[in-house]
């Protein structure tokens, strides 16, 4: 009896650090937002996770786009109306075009979801062999780490965000001497007032226009912890060949095993094709909004900031951006490290023990580049950290000349064009 209970005991926690399970918790949070339609995510069955077109989470992300469609045409209608167009200025409709590109793209992943599950169950059972170890961080902690640190991090942005927003509508407010009437209405319309301009200012509109501006925030964020995510899953295999390795380091072994770990190479090889199918166009989205949105923060770097909240908000926005950038790139990059690590070993091995199969084990290694991509443009390794570095610099050159005004110090607008908003004007008395 006690024997069936460690069985029944060790299958539950070898399915616990599968990474459908892993992933649910993570996968239910973006759901909140909209993101990934899928059903049955905390389901232990592979076959009750998938992708129903007639679901409720499937409706909720179909309305979320039909959400972000309308921010965007009320976006471009203010910055053809108001507004000169330049690289900050366009900063809005680039932002929503991001949320609806990775709203689709995600659409597309959710649809692909299960036949995905199946791939990396397929590798798990392969390395939940007892010759199969990772030191270091588990899968878990690594996942759980990473969206610990982005959700925080970003919540601590958006946050800024506000706090920065409501310091200077509030000086403002005492600037041009009003009287507000409601400031929860009046900080609301503010805040995405190119919204209100055609929508009635109530509780509902309020919240319903806030609840999308976060899941925007959060869409932007998610595109690259998504992809973080992935990255480790494979990375860790690839890993966990390489400890392998590491114990015959030197020494004289048969073809049998070669073959072996050559053909879980492979089957790693291809989860990270199949993933890399899948993703390309997330990756491309991911890899352009934050190109441009460093740019763009490095464009306002000279720009003098009125209030000290304001210039925390900005140098912490950048700051986390680079980083969260930085740290995409660098972490899907570690796949292309992890699987290149076992000619190390190759290059221990003695003139005797090198037969045909560690020849060809090594061929393939240094010929076949395995990483992910965006569509096959680029690939994501280290050496795309320089070059991403430089391809900043000669945009932002491009943008400085774009940009084409003069720095000033980024103040309010006049008092009489707020007071002429029909939206604002019920709000307040002068």
């Amino acid at each position: 009896m006690a024997k069936l209970f460690n069985k029944v005991q060790n299958k539950k926690s070898k399915d616990d650090n599968t990474f459908h399970i892993i992933f649910a918790p993570v996968l239910a949070l973006a759901q909140v937002f909209g993101v990934l339609p899928i059903t049955g995510i905390f389901s232990r069955n592979i076959k009750n996770i998938k992708f129903k077109f007639l679901s409720f989470r499937t409706f909720h992300t179909s309305l979320w786009l039909v959400g972000a469609f309308i921010f965007q045409i009320l976006e471009v209608h203010r910055l053809a109306y108001e507004e000169k167009i330049n690289a900050k200025s366009i900063g809005g409709i680039a932002f929503y075009c991001v949320a609806i590109a990775s709203c689709v793209t995600f659409f597309r992943v959710a649809a692909k979801w299960n036949e995905l599950l199946y791939s990396f169950e397929h590798i798990e059972a392969i390395f939940s062999k007892s010759c199969y170890t990772l030191s270091g961080w588990s899968l878990r902690k690594q996942i759980n780490c990473a969206t610990c640190l982005m959700m925080t991090f970003g919540a601590i942005e958006h946050s800024l965000s506000w706090f920065s927003f409501v310091y200077d509508r509030i000086i403002q407010a005492e600037i041009c001497k009003w009287e507000i009437g409601s400031w929860f209405f009046y900080l609301a319309t503010l805040h995405l007032v190119q919204i209100y301009k055609f929508l009635p200012v109530n509780v509902f509109t309020v919240i319903w226009a806030e609840y999308m501006n976060i899941s925007f925030t959060f869409t932007w964020n998610f595109i690259d912890l998504f992809i973080m995510i992935m990255s480790f899953s494979i990375a860790s295999k690839f890993k966990m060949i390489n400890e392998r390795l590491e114990h015959f380091k030197g020494k004289v072994v048969l073809d049998e095993f070669w073959d072996e770990v050559r053909y879980h190479y492979n089957k790693i090889c291809e989860l990270n094709e199949r993933v890399d199918n899948i993703l390309g166009s997330l990756i491309c989205i991911a890899c352009l909004s934050d190109l441009y949105y460093v740019c763009l923060q490095l464009l306002n770097v000279a720009t003098p900031l009125p209030f000290l909240v304001n210039k925390i908000y900005f140098w912490y926005s950048t700051v986390f951006l680079i980083c969260r950038t930085s740290a995409m790139f660098l972490i899907s990059a570690s796949i292309n490290e992890e699987s290149i690590k076992p000619l190390s070993v190759f290059r221990t091995i003695p003139s005797n023990g090198w037969t045909q199969e560690v020849q060809r084990f090594c061929n393939q290694i240094q010929n076949n580049g395995v990483a992910l991509s965006g569509k096959n443009f680029f690939f994501l390794t280290r050496s795309i950290v320089i070059s991403i570095a430089g391809t900043i610099l000669t945009y932002e050159l491009v943008l400085l000349q774009f940009d084409g005004e003069k720095i000033v110090s980024i103040m309010f607008d006049p008092c009489e064009t707020i007071a002429n908003n029909s939206a604002i004007q019920p709000l307040i008395q002068n």
